[in-house]
Protein backbone atom coordinates (compact mmCIF):
# COMPACT_ATOMS: atom_id res chain seq x y z
CA UNK A 1 0.00 0.00 0.00
CA UNK A 2 1.48 3.42 -1.22
CA UNK A 3 2.03 5.94 1.58
CA UNK A 4 -0.46 8.15 0.67
CA UNK A 5 -3.24 6.30 0.73
CA UNK A 6 -1.75 4.77 4.26
CA UNK A 7 -1.56 8.51 5.05
CA UNK A 8 -5.32 9.06 4.05
CA UNK A 9 -6.58 6.53 5.42
CA UNK A 10 -5.42 6.86 8.61
CA UNK A 11 -6.36 10.53 8.67
CA UNK A 12 -9.93 9.74 7.63
CA UNK A 13 -10.11 7.04 10.72
CA UNK A 14 -8.64 9.88 13.39
CA UNK A 15 -11.88 12.06 11.62
CA UNK A 16 -13.99 9.61 12.04
CA UNK A 17 -13.24 8.76 15.85
CA UNK A 18 -13.12 12.61 16.44
CA UNK A 19 -16.98 12.76 14.73
CA UNK A 20 -18.06 9.95 16.22
CA UNK A 21 -16.62 11.11 19.75
CA UNK A 22 -17.78 14.81 19.40
CA UNK A 23 -21.53 13.77 18.44
CA UNK A 24 -21.41 10.90 21.38
CA UNK A 25 -21.38 13.16 24.43
CA UNK A 26 -24.11 14.33 26.01
CA UNK A 27 -26.25 16.97 24.36
CA UNK A 28 -28.61 20.31 25.02
CA UNK A 29 -31.18 21.16 22.50
CA UNK A 30 -29.62 24.17 21.79
CA UNK A 31 -25.73 22.60 20.87
CA UNK A 32 -26.82 20.71 18.52
CA UNK A 33 -28.23 21.21 14.37
CA UNK A 34 -28.15 19.06 10.94
CA UNK A 35 -27.53 21.07 8.18
CA UNK A 36 -27.70 21.09 4.44
CA UNK A 37 -25.52 23.12 1.93
CA UNK A 38 -24.95 23.88 -1.44
CA UNK A 39 -23.17 25.68 -3.89
CA UNK A 40 -23.01 25.52 -7.59
CA UNK A 41 -20.86 27.97 -9.78
CA UNK A 42 -20.38 28.21 -13.79
CA UNK A 43 -18.22 30.71 -15.59
CA UNK A 44 -17.43 30.82 -19.55
CA UNK A 45 -16.02 33.64 -21.35
CA UNK A 46 -16.50 31.39 -24.69
CA UNK A 47 -20.05 30.28 -24.91
CA UNK A 48 -23.30 29.44 -22.59
CA UNK A 49 -22.43 27.33 -19.91
CA UNK A 50 -25.23 24.80 -20.87
CA UNK A 51 -23.51 24.76 -24.55
CA UNK A 52 -20.24 23.86 -23.04
CA UNK A 53 -21.27 21.36 -20.43
CA UNK A 54 -24.57 19.73 -22.15
CA UNK A 55 -23.94 20.26 -25.54
CA UNK A 56 -20.53 19.61 -26.15
CA UNK A 57 -20.21 23.23 -28.11
CA UNK A 58 -22.78 22.58 -30.06
CA UNK A 59 -24.82 25.49 -31.16
CA UNK A 60 -25.04 28.92 -32.36
CA UNK A 61 -23.05 32.07 -31.05
CA UNK A 62 -18.97 32.47 -30.18
CA UNK A 63 -16.88 34.84 -28.26
CA UNK A 64 -13.19 34.99 -27.90
CA UNK A 65 -12.50 33.54 -24.57
CA UNK A 66 -9.68 32.16 -22.56
CA UNK A 67 -11.19 30.24 -19.36
CA UNK A 68 -14.03 28.37 -18.47
CA UNK A 69 -14.76 26.55 -15.05
CA UNK A 70 -17.05 25.26 -12.51
CA UNK A 71 -17.05 24.62 -8.95
CA UNK A 72 -19.89 23.17 -7.12
CA UNK A 73 -20.08 21.01 -3.83
CA UNK A 74 -22.70 19.30 -1.87
CA UNK A 75 -22.55 18.99 2.07
CA UNK A 76 -24.65 16.62 4.52
CA UNK A 77 -23.61 16.76 8.29
CA UNK A 78 -24.14 18.42 11.65
CA UNK A 79 -23.00 21.20 14.01
CA UNK A 80 -22.33 21.31 17.71
CA UNK A 81 -21.13 24.30 19.36
CA UNK A 82 -17.81 25.34 17.35
CA UNK A 83 -17.59 22.02 15.38
CA UNK A 84 -19.13 20.54 12.65
CA UNK A 85 -18.72 17.25 10.29
CA UNK A 86 -20.07 16.68 7.19
CA UNK A 87 -20.00 14.18 3.98
CA UNK A 88 -19.01 16.16 1.26
CA UNK A 89 -19.28 15.73 -2.71
CA UNK A 90 -17.77 17.76 -5.18
CA UNK A 91 -17.38 18.35 -8.96
CA UNK A 92 -14.59 20.60 -10.21
CA UNK A 93 -13.93 21.33 -14.17
CA UNK A 94 -10.99 24.42 -15.26
CA UNK A 95 -10.54 24.88 -18.18
CA UNK A 96 -7.46 27.33 -19.34
CA UNK A 97 -7.32 27.97 -23.62
CA UNK A 98 -6.13 30.02 -25.78
CA UNK A 99 -8.18 31.71 -28.47
CA UNK A 100 -7.66 30.08 -31.30
CA UNK A 101 -7.84 26.41 -29.27
CA UNK A 102 -11.46 27.80 -28.13
CA UNK A 103 -12.41 28.83 -31.93
CA UNK A 104 -10.86 25.12 -33.50
CA UNK A 105 -13.23 23.59 -30.92
CA UNK A 106 -16.30 25.38 -31.72
CA UNK A 107 -15.65 24.70 -35.56
CA UNK A 108 -15.38 21.20 -35.41
CA UNK A 109 -18.10 20.86 -33.12
CA UNK A 110 -20.22 22.87 -35.22
CA UNK A 111 -19.25 21.91 -38.91
CA UNK A 112 -17.64 25.35 -39.43
CA UNK A 113 -15.21 25.53 -42.28
CA UNK A 114 -11.92 27.03 -40.88
CA UNK A 115 -9.86 30.08 -41.62
CA UNK A 116 -7.25 29.58 -44.50
CA UNK A 117 -3.64 31.36 -44.78
CA UNK A 118 -3.69 31.60 -41.02
CA UNK A 119 -1.38 30.77 -38.50
CA UNK A 120 -2.96 28.77 -35.10
CA UNK A 121 -1.64 28.98 -31.55
CA UNK A 122 -3.45 26.06 -29.54
CA UNK A 123 -2.72 25.83 -25.60
CA UNK A 124 -5.19 24.03 -23.39
CA UNK A 125 -4.77 23.34 -19.96
CA UNK A 126 -7.57 21.41 -18.14
CA UNK A 127 -7.95 20.29 -14.66
CA UNK A 128 -11.20 17.75 -13.84
CA UNK A 129 -12.22 15.65 -10.70
CA UNK A 130 -14.89 14.16 -8.75
CA UNK A 131 -14.46 13.70 -5.61
CA UNK A 132 -16.28 12.42 -2.07
CA UNK A 133 -14.96 12.63 1.21
CA UNK A 134 -15.73 13.90 4.94
CA UNK A 135 -15.13 17.38 6.33
CA UNK A 136 -14.75 18.64 9.86
CA UNK A 137 -14.56 22.57 10.61
CA UNK A 138 -14.00 24.49 13.88
CA UNK A 139 -14.84 27.79 14.36
CA UNK A 140 -13.21 30.29 17.29
CA UNK A 141 -14.82 32.64 18.59
CA UNK A 142 -12.10 35.37 20.07
CA UNK A 143 -14.88 37.92 21.01
CA UNK A 144 -17.90 38.99 19.97
CA UNK A 145 -16.32 41.16 16.98
CA UNK A 146 -14.18 38.61 14.99
CA UNK A 147 -14.32 35.02 14.39
CA UNK A 148 -12.18 32.85 11.96
CA UNK A 149 -12.98 29.16 10.76
CA UNK A 150 -10.78 26.50 9.28
CA UNK A 151 -12.28 23.39 7.70
CA UNK A 152 -10.61 20.30 6.29
CA UNK A 153 -11.96 17.65 4.02
CA UNK A 154 -10.57 14.61 3.27
CA UNK A 155 -11.14 13.54 -0.36
CA UNK A 156 -11.25 10.83 -2.66
CA UNK A 157 -11.28 10.75 -6.05
CA UNK A 158 -11.99 8.14 -8.64
CA UNK A 159 -12.90 10.22 -11.84
CA UNK A 160 -9.80 12.75 -12.79
CA UNK A 161 -8.00 15.09 -15.57
CA UNK A 162 -5.25 16.66 -15.31
CA UNK A 163 -2.87 17.89 -17.93
CA UNK A 164 -2.27 20.31 -21.29
CA UNK A 165 -2.33 20.36 -24.58
CA UNK A 166 -0.08 23.00 -26.84
CA UNK A 167 1.08 23.51 -30.29
CA UNK A 168 0.73 25.75 -33.77
CA UNK A 169 0.20 24.27 -37.10
CA UNK A 170 -0.42 26.66 -40.26
CA UNK A 171 -3.38 26.47 -42.33
CA UNK A 172 -2.72 27.80 -46.20
CA UNK A 173 -5.10 27.62 -49.41
CA UNK A 174 -3.78 23.80 -49.81
CA UNK A 175 -2.09 22.86 -47.23
CA UNK A 176 -1.34 22.05 -43.30
CA UNK A 177 1.54 21.84 -41.05
CA UNK A 178 2.22 21.76 -37.44
CA UNK A 179 2.47 19.53 -34.45
CA UNK A 180 0.46 19.51 -31.23
CA UNK A 181 1.75 17.61 -27.90
CA UNK A 182 -0.24 16.54 -25.15
CA UNK A 183 1.00 15.37 -21.45
CA UNK A 184 -2.16 14.58 -19.15
CA UNK A 185 -3.67 11.77 -16.28
CA UNK A 186 -6.79 10.57 -16.70
CA UNK A 187 -8.73 7.85 -14.82
CA UNK A 188 -10.04 6.98 -18.68
CA UNK A 189 -8.21 7.56 -21.78
CA UNK A 190 -10.31 9.73 -23.98
CA UNK A 191 -7.78 9.75 -26.69
CA UNK A 192 -6.11 5.99 -27.52
CA UNK A 193 -9.13 4.60 -26.46
CA UNK A 194 -6.59 2.16 -24.12
CA UNK A 195 -8.34 0.06 -21.56
CA UNK A 196 -6.48 1.30 -18.42
CA UNK A 197 -6.29 0.16 -14.39
CA UNK A 198 -7.99 3.46 -12.53
CA UNK A 199 -6.17 4.17 -9.63
CA UNK A 200 -8.05 6.01 -6.70
CA UNK A 201 -6.87 9.47 -5.84
CA UNK A 202 -6.24 10.55 -2.09
CA UNK A 203 -6.08 14.08 -0.38
CA UNK A 204 -7.43 17.32 1.21
CA UNK A 205 -8.55 20.53 0.80
CA UNK A 206 -8.48 23.23 3.63
CA UNK A 207 -10.99 26.66 3.68
CA UNK A 208 -10.65 28.91 6.39
CA UNK A 209 -13.15 32.21 6.93
CA UNK A 210 -12.65 35.53 8.89
CA UNK A 211 -15.68 37.64 9.83
CA UNK A 212 -14.21 40.93 11.42
CA UNK A 213 -16.96 43.20 12.77
CA UNK A 214 -15.32 46.69 12.66
CA UNK A 215 -17.86 48.87 14.53
CA UNK A 216 -21.19 49.38 14.36
CA UNK A 217 -21.23 50.10 10.79
CA UNK A 218 -18.51 48.10 8.94
CA UNK A 219 -17.85 44.47 8.42
CA UNK A 220 -15.24 42.68 6.78
CA UNK A 221 -15.32 38.92 5.35
CA UNK A 222 -12.27 37.16 4.16
CA UNK A 223 -13.22 33.36 3.26
CA UNK A 224 -10.62 30.97 1.06
CA UNK A 225 -11.53 28.24 -0.52
CA UNK A 226 -8.82 25.25 -1.49
CA UNK A 227 -6.20 27.65 0.72
CA UNK A 228 -4.05 24.12 0.33
CA UNK A 229 -5.24 20.95 -1.69
CA UNK A 230 -3.69 18.31 -2.88
CA UNK A 231 -4.85 15.07 -4.65
CA UNK A 232 -2.26 12.37 -4.57
CA UNK A 233 -2.41 9.64 -7.38
CA UNK A 234 -0.50 6.95 -7.30
CA UNK A 235 -0.42 4.94 -10.29
CA UNK A 236 -2.18 7.21 -12.20
CA UNK A 237 -2.16 6.14 -16.21
CA UNK A 238 -1.12 9.24 -18.19
CA UNK A 239 -0.42 9.61 -22.09
CA UNK A 240 2.14 11.55 -23.89
CA UNK A 241 2.20 12.11 -27.41
CA UNK A 242 3.08 14.45 -30.56
CA UNK A 243 0.51 14.15 -33.55
CA UNK A 244 2.40 15.57 -36.38
CA UNK A 245 0.02 15.92 -39.88
CA UNK A 246 1.49 14.24 -43.12
CA UNK A 247 -1.39 13.39 -44.37
CA UNK A 248 -3.99 16.35 -45.20
CA UNK A 249 -6.53 17.03 -47.94
CA UNK A 250 -9.81 19.53 -47.54
CA UNK A 251 -13.01 18.38 -48.36
CA UNK A 252 -15.57 20.58 -50.88
CA UNK A 253 -16.46 22.71 -47.89
CA UNK A 254 -13.10 23.82 -46.96
CA UNK A 255 -12.82 21.97 -43.98
CA UNK A 256 -9.53 19.78 -43.21
CA UNK A 257 -9.42 16.23 -43.60
CA UNK A 258 -6.67 15.18 -41.52
CA UNK A 259 -4.71 12.06 -40.51
CA UNK A 260 -2.03 12.93 -38.30
CA UNK A 261 1.04 10.71 -37.58
CA UNK A 262 1.03 10.08 -34.27
CA UNK A 263 3.78 9.92 -31.37
CA UNK A 264 4.22 8.76 -27.61
CA UNK A 265 4.66 7.30 -24.74
CA UNK A 266 1.84 5.83 -22.37
CA UNK A 267 2.21 3.84 -18.79
CA UNK A 268 1.84 5.02 -14.98
CA UNK A 269 3.54 7.77 -12.76
CA UNK A 270 2.36 9.14 -9.71
CA UNK A 271 0.83 12.36 -10.23
CA UNK A 272 -0.16 15.36 -7.53
CA UNK A 273 -3.67 17.35 -8.36
CA UNK A 274 -4.04 21.09 -6.82
CA UNK A 275 -7.35 22.80 -7.18
CA UNK A 276 -7.36 26.38 -8.37
CA UNK A 277 -7.78 28.71 -5.40
CA UNK A 278 -10.53 30.58 -4.24
CA UNK A 279 -10.70 34.04 -2.10
CA UNK A 280 -13.14 36.06 -1.49
CA UNK A 281 -13.11 39.48 0.24
CA UNK A 282 -16.19 41.43 1.26
CA UNK A 283 -17.10 44.30 3.02
CA UNK A 284 -20.52 46.27 4.40
CA UNK A 285 -21.44 49.62 5.06
CA UNK A 286 -24.56 49.26 7.45
CA UNK A 287 -26.10 52.94 6.33
CA UNK A 288 -29.28 52.55 8.87
CA UNK A 289 -31.29 49.40 10.37
CA UNK A 290 -32.91 48.56 7.46
CA UNK A 291 -30.04 48.91 4.30
CA UNK A 292 -26.68 47.82 4.46
CA UNK A 293 -24.08 48.47 0.87
CA UNK A 294 -21.34 46.26 0.15
CA UNK A 295 -18.65 45.56 -1.85
CA UNK A 296 -16.87 42.49 -2.84
CA UNK A 297 -13.95 40.88 -5.08
CA UNK A 298 -13.79 37.53 -5.84
CA UNK A 299 -10.82 35.43 -7.33
CA UNK A 300 -10.84 31.90 -9.03
CA UNK A 301 -7.12 31.14 -9.68
CA UNK A 302 -5.95 34.54 -11.68
CA UNK A 303 -9.73 35.61 -12.33
CA UNK A 304 -10.93 38.56 -10.67
CA UNK A 305 -14.72 39.47 -10.25
CA UNK A 306 -15.40 42.54 -8.19
CA UNK A 307 -19.59 43.27 -7.20
CA UNK A 308 -21.20 45.94 -5.45
CA UNK A 309 -24.71 44.90 -3.94
CA UNK A 310 -27.40 46.65 -1.50
CA UNK A 311 -29.28 44.65 1.38
CA UNK A 312 -32.83 45.43 2.75
CA UNK A 313 -33.51 43.91 6.09
CA UNK A 314 -37.38 43.12 5.33
CA UNK A 315 -37.93 41.96 9.33
CA UNK A 316 -35.87 40.78 11.79
CA UNK A 317 -35.31 37.57 10.54
CA UNK A 318 -35.40 38.20 6.90
CA UNK A 319 -33.44 39.84 4.71
CA UNK A 320 -33.10 40.35 0.56
CA UNK A 321 -29.60 41.10 -1.23
CA UNK A 322 -28.89 42.37 -5.01
CA UNK A 323 -25.31 42.29 -5.97
CA UNK A 324 -24.17 43.35 -9.67
CA UNK A 325 -20.66 41.71 -10.80
CA UNK A 326 -19.01 43.65 -13.46
CA UNK A 327 -16.57 41.46 -15.69
CA UNK A 328 -19.72 38.77 -16.31
CA UNK A 329 -22.70 41.41 -15.90
CA UNK A 330 -23.91 38.87 -13.50
CA UNK A 331 -26.58 39.78 -11.27
CA UNK A 332 -27.22 37.78 -7.94
CA UNK A 333 -30.70 37.62 -6.12
CA UNK A 334 -30.57 36.32 -2.23
CA UNK A 335 -32.70 35.56 0.19
CA UNK A 336 -31.62 34.92 3.80
CA UNK A 337 -33.52 34.14 7.12
CA UNK A 338 -31.83 32.82 10.45
CA UNK A 339 -31.43 28.93 9.43
CA UNK A 340 -31.71 29.29 5.94
CA UNK A 341 -30.18 31.02 2.77
CA UNK A 342 -30.90 30.46 -1.15
CA UNK A 343 -29.61 32.46 -3.95
CA UNK A 344 -28.71 32.59 -7.87
CA UNK A 345 -27.04 33.90 -10.36
CA UNK A 346 -27.20 34.92 -13.76
CA UNK A 347 -26.06 36.81 -16.64
CA UNK A 348 -28.98 36.22 -19.01
CA UNK A 349 -33.06 36.20 -18.20
CA UNK A 350 -33.20 32.94 -19.92
CA UNK A 351 -30.95 30.43 -18.26
CA UNK A 352 -29.92 27.96 -20.94
CA UNK A 353 -27.82 31.38 -22.39
CA UNK A 354 -26.17 32.47 -19.18
CA UNK A 355 -21.97 32.25 -19.31
CA UNK A 356 -22.56 32.96 -15.80
CA UNK A 357 -24.68 30.94 -13.37
CA UNK A 358 -24.76 30.11 -9.70
CA UNK A 359 -27.35 28.22 -7.47
CA UNK A 360 -26.58 28.38 -3.86
CA UNK A 361 -28.26 27.16 -1.04
CA UNK A 362 -28.11 25.98 2.78
CA UNK A 363 -30.77 25.50 6.14
CA UNK A 364 -29.85 24.60 9.17
CA UNK A 365 -32.37 22.37 11.39
CA UNK A 366 -31.93 22.73 15.46
CA UNK A 367 -32.62 20.10 17.51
Amino acid sequence: MSYHRLAFIRAFVLLNFLAITLFAIPLSAQDLGLYLESFDHAYSETAPVKRIVLDDMEGDGYEAGKHSFTHNRWELGAKYKQWKAAYLIRYDYYLNYSEDAAELIYADKNDIAIEKDRQYQVWLEAIHARTTGLKLGYEWQANSNFSAALDVSFLQAKSYIDGELGGDFAVLQDDYSGQVSLDYVHDKDRLLKRVVDRSVGYGFATDLRFNWQVDEDWALDFEAIDLFSTLYIDDAPYTQAQATSNRVNFDPDGKIDVKPALTGRIGYRNHRLVFPRQLRLAGEYSMNSEWRFSGQLYRYDDLNFPSLGFTKALSSTLDVESQFEFVSKAVTLRLAGDTWDVQITSDEIKLDEAKTFGLAFSYLYLL
